[in-house]
């Protein structure tokens, strides 16, 4: 019974996480060194010796005392109190050694001694935590702080205090933001304080106040619960980052943007009077060339109207390429909507094109249809150049028959605010391969190099079109067959405008008709 009693009571010092020392009194023999003692030291406990404290293992664990002391503090029971240092494992660890308790051997007779050994080296790193926490808000570059229910201040870190203008903490607390110099934004603030204390929820936002420097800020701030281990709200937490540089950037950056967007204005709109005054008459002066050279029976002058009608041509062809080049860099070029007259755009682009289908004998029509309202609101610069491209492509592949355009209003939204526009170029051209279909929306696609000195250009137009039609947000297709000619469709949405828009037209019911041959001029 007495064994099982021995064996109950080791079982039960054990299971101590702290270390523990059995000494008989008075001797100090070592009467049970618990396994975590043992593990800790290396102290192995030898049943069949009598082993003393002292000397062995009161050096071992560095003791101050003498036995014959110990034995007098013992006798005494004073709140005996001794801490260790020393390094164990490449970690320095602190062990406080204290009596637990004197009472009854119950090994055998007389009383007994636990000596109590307790790991405090946590506590340590509990205070370095703390003070390197404490530094780390302290010296944050955003300002925390944090308040009660009733949104008076209960600490805040030194980025606060430089805020309000005060130099210790002491003096900001239980102050609210009524007392404080952004007072005039006060009451913005605690409304959202009160929101984060009434739903529990963490929120974002940005505010302003006045420093005591007097200056204005601009803060992004996030502010959340403070709660209790029950879950009860006891104030709020907030972090606030000053934004006011980056809000003045964005100004500045607003500003820059909109001289930009008005010097891209400005660009498209010398690019599109480029492109009539000045592509126009040379397009006009090379096709009246040729056709008065087909007439003409002198044959030096049939070379010199020639040499007019190559020149002109060769400036011509400059023309479109630098328009080629600088449209397929416009994705820098920013959307531009603006109201203006569909119906003019289009008879506008087809008198651009008169001269070239007129030296060819080229019959060229449009139609538009009656529900296709004059007045719309869209980009009329990328529009226009993609009508322009479609025509010009359509012109240059075609030697005989006809080049149509027409134009319907395909879908309205319910909203009755954008329409989507159908936009069909067809002509009798040389037409495209299947295999050729997918690749000609390239850019500097050319589809027979070998024909090169045919088919001038820098392969470049369809490709124009393609991008302005997808910055459009519209879509593009072609159906084409060898020797029968193409058809290109573009749907493209533009802005309904509501009031404005006058009755069509008669004219605009039926077809509009160019019929040029040789007979007419």
């Amino acid at each position: 019974m007495k064994q099982k009693l021995n064996n109950d009571f080791c079982t039960f010092l054990d299971m101590f996480d702290d270390m523990i020392i059995v000494l008989k009194k008075p001797s100090l023999e070592i009467v049970y060194i618990n396994s975590k003692a043992k593990a800790f030291y290396h102290m192995p406990q030898k049943k069949k010796q009598t082993i003393k404290f002292f000397p062995t293992y009161a050096k071992k664990i560095d003791f101050p005392y003498t036995h014959t002391k110990f034995q007098k503090i013992c006798a005494l029971q004073p709140d005996f109190d001794y801490c260790q240092q020393l390094q164990a494992e490449e970690e320095s660890v602190e062990i406080r050694w204290s009596i637990a308790c004197v009472q009854q051997n119950p090994f055998g007779t007389g009383s007994v001694i636990l000596l109590r050994g307790q790991n405090i080296s946590y506590l340590r790193r509990i205070s370095e935590l703390d003070a390197t926490l404490k530094s780390v808000v302290d010296n944050a570059p955003v300002s925390i702080y944090w308040k009660n229910k009733h949104g008076k201040y209960l600490g805040c870190n030194n980025y606060v205090l430089k805020m309000a203008g005060l130099d210790e903490k002491d003096e900001l607390l239980n102050k609210t933001d009524d007392e404080l110099p952004w007072n005039l934004y006060a009451k913005k603030v605690s409304r959202v304080d009160q929101k984060v204390v009434e739903t529990g929820e963490t929120y974002h936002l940005e505010e302003t106040g006045k420093l005591a420097n007097g200056n204005l800020h601009t803060y992004v701030a996030s502010k959340s619960p403070i709660k209790n281990k029950a879950g009860k709200i006891l104030g709020i937490v907030g972090f606030s980052f000053d934004i006011t540089d980056r809000k003045k950037m964005e100004e500045q950056l607003k500003i820059a943007m909109k001289k930009a967007q008005e010097a891209n204005r400005v660009k498209a709109q010398f690019i599109e009077n480029m492109e009539h005054d000045l592509r126009t008459p040379c397009l006009g002066i090379a096709s009246l060339a040729e056709l008065l050279a087909k007439k003409e029976g002198d044959p030096e002058k049939h070379e010199d109207l020639l040499m007019i009608v190559d020149a002109g041509k060769q400036l011509l062809n400059l023309f479109n390429t630098i328009l080629d080049f600088d449209y397929i860099d416009s994705h820098g070029l920013p959307i531009i909507n603006e109201k203006f007259d569909l119906h003019q755009l289009i008879e506008r682009v087809i008198n651009l094109e008169k001269p070239p289908a007129k030296s060819r004998n080229i019959d060229m029509s449009y139609k538009i249809s009656s529900e296709v309202p004059r007045y719309v609101f869209g980009d009329h610069f990328r529009l226009s150049r993609i009508i322009i491209n479609l025509l010009s492509n359509a012109l240059k592949f075609t030697f005989k028959g006809e080049v149509k355009i027409n134009v319907t209003m395909k879908t309205i939204t319910k909203n009755n605010y954008t329409g989507f526009f159908e936009l069909k170029v067809s002509d009798t051209g040389i037409g495209i391969s299947e295999n050729n279909l997918s690749f000609i929306f390239e850019k500097f696609s050319r589809l027979n190099s070998a024909n090169r000195n045919v088919y001038k250009g820098a392969g470049l137009g369809l490709r124009i079109v393609k991008q302005f039609v997808e910055e459009l947000k519209g879509n593009i297709k072609v159906e084409s067959e060898i020797n029968e000619g193409s058809t290109f469709t573009a749907t493209i949405p533009l802005q309904l405008i509501n009031n404005i828009n006058p009755d069509h037209a008669p004219e605009n019911e039926k077809m509009k008709s160019d019929v040029i041959n040789k007979s007419s001029v």
